[in-house]
């Protein structure tokens, strides 16, 4: 299995996993976080068929079934000898009701750590982002770099995916109607936009382009609809709202550009 990392001169670089190049990412290092806190129970002193919880090889094998697209075969293969996983053993967990649960949530609590670690980063250029949505500055922030989560993102499995693109979209939504109603102010707002343009950024690659199309139609609805509530409010715009529109504006005629490429692509194929 190969993964794909950034290079120096930030070209991708595709890599055999596994291998001593490969530095971790944001996904592998939440992981090895988890088993070095896990405690495993002990049974003494407890009733036989009393459930205890689950011993450290099966914990270890709940996170990677619940987050990665890792398959069980790849999984018992590469990890089988050091932490005890067995392919059939394995198996028969994933039938499990509790197992299943488990891995559902750990998917549930990544997507959130990685949500929060977007956000914590996006601070460091929020002050840049102020200034242009303030008509300060013409010129729009500098991408930020986020290669800790492009080197585990082709890993990520449909449950983190959704789980991310849920989240995400849900907490704009419920921004975008506060801002609306005039309960959230326009830098708050900007932030979020920011993290969600982010989010939406990861998702498209780690789906390779096709997941995302959903998220980005509701998203286009929900800005097309801040724009008209604040263009039909028939008051004086401010600084603020006149970049917003602008910037907004922006974004969804990228959005069409690349719906329009996307679409002159497949024709050629066809």
């Amino acid at each position: 299995m190969a993964v794909t990392t950034v290079g120096k001169k930030g070209k991708r670089v595709r890599k055999k996993f596994g291998s001593a190049e490969r530095e971790p990412g944001i996904m592998f290092n939440w992981i090895a976080s988890k088993m070095l806190d896990y405690e495993e129970p002990e049974r003494r002193g407890t009733s036989r068929g009393e459930k205890i919880g689950y011993p450290k090889n099966k914990y270890f094998a709940s996170l990677f079934i619940g987050l990665s697209k890792i398959s069980q075969k790849k999984l018992s293969d590469d990890f089988g000898q050091k932490h005890s996983i067995r392919y059939g053993v394995l198996r028969n967990w994933c039938r499990e009701k509790d197992f299943k649960e488990m891995a559902k949530g750990h998917a549930w609590e990544f997507a959130n750590h990685l949500i929060l670690h977007v956000e914590t980063k996006c601070e460091e250029s929020m002050s840049e982002w102020n200034d242009y949505f303030n008509l300060k500055t013409d010129e729009q922030p500098p991408e930020l770099q986020f290669d800790e989560i492009y080197r585990d993102a082709m890993f990520f499995n449909e449950s983190v995916l959704n789980t991310l693109a849920g989240l995400s979209l849900s907490f704009y939504e419920l921004l975008a109607d506060d801002f609306k109603r005039g309960e959230l102010d326009v830098d708050m707002y900007n932030r979020i936009c920011v993290v969600h343009a982010e989010i939406f950024k990861i998702l498209t690659y780690a789906s390779g382009g096709k997941y995302p199309e959903e998220l980005k139609i509701k998203s286009e609805k929900a800005m097309i609809g801040q724009i008209k509530s604040i263009i039909s409010s028939k008051r004086i715009l401010s600084k603020k709202e006149q970049r917003f529109i602008i910037h907004a504006a922006e974004t969804l005629e990228k959005w069409q550009e690349e719906k329009l490429i996307d679409e002159a692509g497949h024709k050629e194929k066809k």
